[in-house]
Protein backbone atom coordinates (compact mmCIF):
# COMPACT_ATOMS: atom_id res chain seq x y z
CA UNK A 1 0.00 0.00 0.00
CA UNK A 2 2.98 2.37 0.12
CA UNK A 3 3.00 5.06 -2.50
CA UNK A 4 -0.73 5.72 -2.16
CA UNK A 5 -1.92 9.27 -1.68
CA UNK A 6 -2.64 9.72 2.07
CA UNK A 7 -6.19 10.53 3.12
CA UNK A 8 -6.21 14.14 4.30
CA UNK A 9 -9.73 14.71 5.64
CA UNK A 10 -8.74 14.26 9.31
CA UNK A 11 -5.57 16.36 9.11
CA UNK A 12 -5.11 20.07 9.85
CA UNK A 13 -3.23 22.36 7.49
CA UNK A 14 -2.13 25.99 7.59
CA UNK A 15 -0.26 27.48 4.67
CA UNK A 16 1.13 30.45 2.90
CA UNK A 17 2.90 29.29 -0.24
CA UNK A 18 5.51 27.96 -0.48
CA UNK A 19 5.28 26.96 3.24
CA UNK A 20 2.69 24.59 4.68
CA UNK A 21 2.25 22.80 8.01
CA UNK A 22 0.24 19.55 8.25
CA UNK A 23 -0.66 18.20 11.69
CA UNK A 24 -3.18 16.35 13.81
CA UNK A 25 -6.10 18.41 15.16
CA UNK A 26 -4.19 18.88 18.46
CA UNK A 27 -1.24 20.52 16.66
CA UNK A 28 1.26 17.68 17.00
CA UNK A 29 3.14 16.57 13.89
CA UNK A 30 4.54 13.14 13.18
CA UNK A 31 1.78 10.57 13.61
CA UNK A 32 0.82 10.46 9.90
CA UNK A 33 2.96 10.32 6.75
CA UNK A 34 1.73 13.76 5.53
CA UNK A 35 2.53 15.51 8.84
CA UNK A 36 5.29 18.07 8.74
CA UNK A 37 6.36 21.57 7.96
CA UNK A 38 7.19 21.87 4.29
CA UNK A 39 9.13 24.48 2.35
CA UNK A 40 8.19 23.95 -1.29
CA UNK A 41 8.29 20.16 -1.64
CA UNK A 42 10.79 19.43 1.16
CA UNK A 43 9.70 18.49 4.67
CA UNK A 44 11.85 20.60 7.01
CA UNK A 45 10.20 19.40 10.26
CA UNK A 46 8.89 15.83 10.45
CA UNK A 47 7.96 15.75 14.14
CA UNK A 48 6.78 18.39 16.59
CA UNK A 49 5.31 17.46 19.94
CA UNK A 50 4.62 19.51 23.06
CA UNK A 51 4.47 17.72 26.41
CA UNK A 52 3.59 19.30 29.74
CA UNK A 53 4.63 17.36 32.82
CA UNK A 54 5.45 14.43 30.52
CA UNK A 55 2.02 14.20 28.90
CA UNK A 56 -0.08 15.73 26.17
CA UNK A 57 -2.91 18.12 26.92
CA UNK A 58 -6.56 17.23 26.34
CA UNK A 59 -7.67 18.92 23.12
CA UNK A 60 -10.86 20.97 23.45
CA UNK A 61 -10.70 23.18 20.35
CA UNK A 62 -8.92 23.70 17.04
CA UNK A 63 -9.60 27.28 15.96
CA UNK A 64 -8.60 28.38 12.45
CA UNK A 65 -8.06 32.13 12.12
CA UNK A 66 -7.36 32.03 8.38
CA UNK A 67 -5.44 29.88 5.93
CA UNK A 68 -2.14 30.78 7.62
CA UNK A 69 -3.08 30.96 11.31
CA UNK A 70 -4.56 28.45 13.76
CA UNK A 71 -4.87 27.90 17.51
CA UNK A 72 -4.96 24.57 19.35
CA UNK A 73 -6.49 24.74 22.84
CA UNK A 74 -5.83 21.95 25.34
CA UNK A 75 -6.68 21.45 28.99
CA UNK A 76 -3.83 20.55 31.34
CA UNK A 77 -5.81 18.53 33.87
CA UNK A 78 -2.69 17.06 35.46
CA UNK A 79 -1.76 20.54 36.68
CA UNK A 80 -5.28 21.43 37.83
CA UNK A 81 -6.78 21.42 41.31
CA UNK A 82 -9.39 18.92 42.51
CA UNK A 83 -12.32 21.05 41.28
CA UNK A 84 -14.70 19.90 38.57
CA UNK A 85 -13.99 22.78 36.17
CA UNK A 86 -10.70 22.84 34.22
CA UNK A 87 -8.62 25.86 35.17
CA UNK A 88 -5.26 25.35 33.43
CA UNK A 89 -4.89 25.34 29.68
CA UNK A 90 -2.34 25.54 26.88
CA UNK A 91 -2.97 27.54 23.73
CA UNK A 92 -0.64 26.74 20.84
CA UNK A 93 -0.78 29.40 18.12
CA UNK A 94 0.75 28.45 14.77
CA UNK A 95 1.32 31.10 12.10
CA UNK A 96 2.76 30.35 8.67
CA UNK A 97 4.54 32.93 6.52
CA UNK A 98 6.25 32.67 3.15
CA UNK A 99 9.56 32.06 4.94
CA UNK A 100 8.63 29.73 7.82
CA UNK A 101 6.42 28.83 10.75
CA UNK A 102 6.16 30.42 14.18
CA UNK A 103 4.53 28.56 17.05
CA UNK A 104 3.79 30.32 20.33
CA UNK A 105 2.84 28.52 23.54
CA UNK A 106 0.65 30.39 26.02
CA UNK A 107 -0.26 28.91 29.37
CA UNK A 108 -3.36 30.20 31.14
CA UNK A 109 -4.36 29.45 34.72
CA UNK A 110 -7.13 30.70 36.97
CA UNK A 111 -5.70 28.89 39.98
CA UNK A 112 -4.90 31.05 43.00
CA UNK A 113 -1.43 29.51 43.40
CA UNK A 114 1.43 29.31 40.94
CA UNK A 115 2.04 26.16 38.91
CA UNK A 116 5.47 24.53 38.54
CA UNK A 117 5.85 22.20 35.59
CA UNK A 118 8.21 21.00 32.89
CA UNK A 119 7.51 21.76 29.24
CA UNK A 120 9.18 19.54 26.64
CA UNK A 121 9.19 20.32 22.92
CA UNK A 122 10.31 17.47 20.68
CA UNK A 123 11.29 18.36 17.15
CA UNK A 124 12.82 16.28 14.36
CA UNK A 125 13.75 16.77 10.72
CA UNK A 126 14.11 14.26 7.90
CA UNK A 127 14.35 16.53 4.81
CA UNK A 128 12.02 14.16 2.93
CA UNK A 129 10.44 15.09 -0.38
CA UNK A 130 6.67 15.42 -0.51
Amino acid sequence: MSGLQPLLHAETVVLRAPVQAWSAPDGDLGARPIHGIYLSDTRIVSQLQVLVDGGAGELVATIPAGADDIAFVSLLRGLDDAGADPRVRLIRRRTVSTTGVMERLRFESTLRESVDTTVTVRIASDLAEM
